[in-house]
């Protein structure tokens, strides 16, 4: 089975089940069954167009092959490197579990021992991005509300969360055309220069990042320290911007951007968004994608997205949303930081960013991406949700994973004289160790 359709099946599984236990059967299931034709519609088109592909996409413009399958010697080691990261992770509860377990696991504890919908009174419910949590606890409901039902949601979390992240590691080695053996491990380990910005940079002792905690953290997570606190963003954000690099150049992925759009919102607002940001920078350096998606041929895949989006538009928008929210931009100018923001961006993605740029070759398409990315990264922690910033640590979670493949991707590139090559690759190197 290809790649691009076991990630349609594990983004899309958590909607099917929310649709079925959420909605009154009138309307559960004309959706359910409008969902899957949907998603197989969209799989088997991607499947057919496949098998006619003998180019690759412009040549070097690529970060990878037209297609994206299974390899043996790429899924056994992805997959031993999942089991033993998602056993590190706390998923399961097999490893240690960082302090936001305590919530993800009184959410699963209250879908496994609750009736779906889950009401907490006449007026109150639970409301939340559900997609990591829902297979679970619909796996757990078979045992019943008991030590034995509480014991399968523990197992299916952890692989749940493994074949997630199998599914993330054979994507990533796919895009930067790399040996699973060192690509896979690498990306576990992946993330900024934190420990420069933590030997540098005057702070109150009370967290890393440079700044102070009276004003708010801002952070990009790395790999690890994503998955471990927050699997429910986090592989959403990988698989999503994965499928964005795979299929950026492909009418369909718009054609079906808005049942993609509802899959990823049930899973994670931030991921939905952080992958929106991606497809309309790319639309804006490839505009004439616009009107191949708009055809009337894809009509069927834009109401049927439109109609089970707007499904999980309004039972998340039923939220209260009383996390901590407004402009983090006027925060940072009250305090004159514009300096070390600046700084901040350098240490998290920057210096890798110049490097990069300097590889890719002048006036590609890829080259501009990776400014598109740059951008992006600038701009996202200058609106703020939450006291810990989930806005910066989550919606930067794909812009990150793509910028991440760019990078390592640019090391296949041979149009530089040798000495500059080297130069470059030895800085990215030294930044990836370093970080």
């Amino acid at each position: 089975m290809a790649l691009t359709q076991a990630t349609l099946a594990y983004l899309g599984l958590p909607l099917l089940i929310f649709l079925l236990g959420w909605l009154k059967p009138f309307y559960a299931m004309p959706l359910a069954v409008l969902l899957v034709l949907l998603l197989v519609r969209w799989g088997n088109g991607r499947r057919e167009r496949a098998k006619g592909e003998v180019r690759d996409e412009a040549g070097a413009e690529s970060c990878a092959g037209p297609s994206a399958g299974l390899g043996v010697k790429s899924l056994l080691i992805c997959g031993v490197v999942a089991l033993l990261w998602t056993a590190a992770s706390g998923a399961g509860g097999f490893g240690f579990q960082t302090a936001d377990w305590h919530k993800h696991n009184a959410v699963l504890k209250v879908l496994l021992s609750s009736d779906w919908p889950v009401l907490f009174g006449p007026d109150k419910s639970l409301v939340y991005n559900l997609g990591y949590y829902l297979p679970a606890a619909a796996f757990g409901k078979l045992f019943g509300a008991t030590d034995a039902g509480w014991t399968a949601v523990n197992l299916f979390v952890y692989a749940w969360t493994a074949v997630g992240v199998c599914l993330v590691l054979l994507w990533f080695v796919h895009h930067v055309r790399g040996r699973p053996e060192l690509f896979a491990p690498l990306f576990v380990v992946l993330g900024g220069l934190d420990v420069i910005a933590w030997l540098t940079v005057p702070r109150d002792g009370l967290e890393m990042e440079p700044f102070p905690a009276g004003i708010g953290y801002l952070q990009f997570s790395g790999m690890a320290a994503a998955l471990n606190w927050a699997p429910q963003h986090t592989l959403p954000a990988w698989l999503g911007a994965a499928l964005f690099l795979q299929l950026k150049d492909e009418p369909g992925l718009y054609r079906n951007a808005m049942l993609l759009g509802g899959c990823l919102l049930l899973w994670s607002s931030f991921a939905a968004l952080g992958i929106a940001l991606l497809m309309a920078a790319w639309l804006m350096i490839r505009p004439q994608l616009v009107r191949d998606a708009l055809s009337p041929s894809a009509l069927l895949q834009q109401t049927g997205g439109i109609l089970l989006s707007s499904v999980v538009v309004l039972y998340i928008m039923s939220s209260n949303f009383s996390m901590l929210h407004g402009f983090f931009a006027a925060t940072i100018t009250e305090h004159g930081l514009w300096p070390r923001y600046a700084y901040f961006l350098l240490m998290e993605f920057g210096l890798v960013a110049i490097a990069a740029f300097l590889l890719l070759p002048p006036g590609s398409h890829r080259r501009k991406l990776l400014i598109a990315l740059s951008i992006i990264l600038a701009l996202i922690p200058l609106y703020r949700i939450g006291w810990s910033h989930d806005m910066a640590m989550r919606a930067s979670l794909p812009a990150l994973f793509v910028f991440w493949c760019l990078v390592l991707s640019s090391f296949h590139d041979r149009h530089l004289n040798s000495l500059r090559t080297i130069t470059l690759k030895t800085l990215i190197t030294a930044a990836v160790a370093l970080g």
